[in-house]
């Protein structure tokens, strides 16, 4: 494996993290959602955009679903349970979390 790739994945894991802590802020907010559909658009942009560079596909498509779905989110005013965002999201983490066998980092999906 290159070295480049190599250090995209540890970066990816990185980034696994983040939208983990923004799957939390997402859950926890009152009021708008907006800042944090609009931090998970340009993450998931960036995630696309690189992954695609690096070859991985899936990776790729699914950060653009994520992105799409925040981007709706935002333009409907969708409140933080919206569904959309949710399936992307959690999508997204799985999927980055088979990429290292570590442990899964626990998602706050609201039940409302």
């Amino acid at each position: 494996m290159h070295p480049e790739i190599h250090a995209f994945e540890g970066k990816l894991q990185s980034e696994r993290a983040h939208f983990v802590a923004l799957s939390a802020a997402l859950a926890r907010v009152e009021g708008s959602p907006g800042p944090v559909f609009s931090e998970l658009r340009n993450r998931a942009h960036k995630m696309r955009g690189s992954a695609a560079v690096f070859e991985m596909a899936q990776v790729a498509s699914v950060a653009g679903s994520l992105e799409i779905a925040a981007i709706a989110a935002t333009v409907s005013h969708a409140d933080n349970t919206d569904a959309a965002v949710w399936t992307a999201l959690v999508a997204l983490v799985r999927l980055l979390g088979t990429l290292d066998k570590g442990d899964s980092m626990p998602l706050a999906i609201p039940t409302a």
